[in-house]
């Protein structure tokens, strides 16, 4: 029961939209018979790392046939599987002769045998025990997940780049974990992850969970049912009356040369893992990509020039006449230039970044963390 709003904070929307910073995709382009990145990567220069951006193309094309389920996930074969839409839940009563005689069919209302209570009379009745339901089933196999080509019509896609290493020391043996959290803010739009585990050493097993969260509010209103019959809503619904809103949805293990492919509608977290042989360090790499919506295309690094001054002055020192100064000159030039950015800046603006992030994920989460409140009535 997915709402399909993860990216909102319920009482204060404009807080998932950043006004500052923005993660800067590249351009990919699809006319060709493979993907091609034809923006800059951010903070990978195209040139020193010409091979490495062919490695990431290949993770790209790669990537576009899970996309493309990903992305069409609405049509027939990946939509939600109704087995029947509930409006009501009530008891459905055995013995409706004796109910017939008594103010209400509940447990409750028998009457106890000679030298019994409530608590054993409940659980030897055989007139009230629970039966046992089987849980729903919806087939899946190999047919279902052929590509229909999505992106065969596009000629462009956006693709933000992460690289995310995890090292672990003797010293500092285990990884406690990531946070909850979807991919991005609203401003950047990312629809779809693809998760490549390339490479990893000397560490337990690894996992990725995921959970959503249901629309408490929507269900209480407008289901009908029986005063206090929490059981037949836990039963439909495989929830607790009582208990959290957020429905986890299991995990996935996360071992070296696995690819994971999923929309950005789920809350997802890294799992604990330490190193399998204490005495030696251990670490785990990954690379991520993340998809922005193609219908809503963003500022890219298309339309932002390079911002690492490096990669500037690199330039400066190889282009005429300039190249003909002492470097010191050059180093006093540079120092006068308030763009691009140097080292302390960027990393300035990288705390900034992660902190607003931080505040409108914390935001988000808590006020997700609700539990269902189903009313007696």
């Amino acid at each position: 029961m997915p709402d399909g709003s993860p990216f909102f904070t319920e009482y204060n929307d404009k807080r998932a939209l950043s006004l500052r910073y923005q993660w800067l995709p590249c351009d990919v382009d699809l006319t060709g018979s493979r993907p091609r990145i034809k923006s800059y990567i951010n903070n990978l220069h195209p040139v020193r790392y010409k091979a490495v951006y062919s490695l990431i193309e290949e993770l790209i094309e790669k990537s576009l046939p899970a996309w493309d389920i990903v992305c069409r996930s609405a049509r027939k074969e990946f939509r939600f599987k109704r087995f029947g839409t509930v409006h009501e839940v009530k008891w459905t009563c055995n013995v409706p002769e004796i109910c017939s005689k008594m103010p209400g069919c509940y447990p409750s209302s028998r009457s106890f045998a000679e030298g019994g209570d409530y608590d054993s009379g409940s659980e030897t009745s055989s007139v009230f025990e629970e039966e046992p339901l089987e849980d729903a089933a919806y087939p899946l196999n190999a047919s279902h997940c052929r590509s229909e080509g999505f992106f065969r019509d596009a000629s462009q896609i956006q693709v933000v780049l992460k690289m995310a290493n995890i090292h672990l020391t003797p010293e500092k043996p285990r990884y406690d974990g990531g946070s909850w959290h979807v991919e991005g803010q609203l401003n950047e739009h990312i629809c779809a992850t693809a998760l490549f585990y390339y490479d990893s050493d000397n560490i337990t097993e690894s996992r990725l969970s995921f959970r959503t969260h249901a629309d408490r509010d929507n269900l209480r209103d407008r289901l009908s049912y029986s005063q206090g019959d929490h059981h037949g809503i836990e039963a439909i619904f495989a929830i607790k009356a009582k208990g959290d809103k957020m429905q986890d949805l299991g995990s996935v293990m996360t071992p070296e040369g696995r690819a994971l492919f999923f929309p950005n509608v789920y809350q997802h977290r890294v799992e604990s893992f330490e190193l399998a042989d204490k005495t030696r360090p251990g670490y785990r790499k990954i690379v991520a990509l993340f998809l922005v919506d193609p219908v809503i295309p963003i500022i890219s690094t298309g339309n932002v020039p390079p911002q690492q001054k490096h990669w500037w002055k690199d330039e400066l020192r190889e282009s005429e006449p300039l190249n003909y100064l002492p470097s010191e000159i050059m180093d006093m030039i540079s120092e006068k230039v308030d763009f691009p950015y140097g080292i302390d800046e960027a990393r300035q603006m990288r705390e900034d970044l992660i902190s607003e992030r931080k505040v409108v994920n914390s935001d988000s989460l808590r006020q997700r963390a609700q539990n269902w409140n189903f009313c007696e009535h």
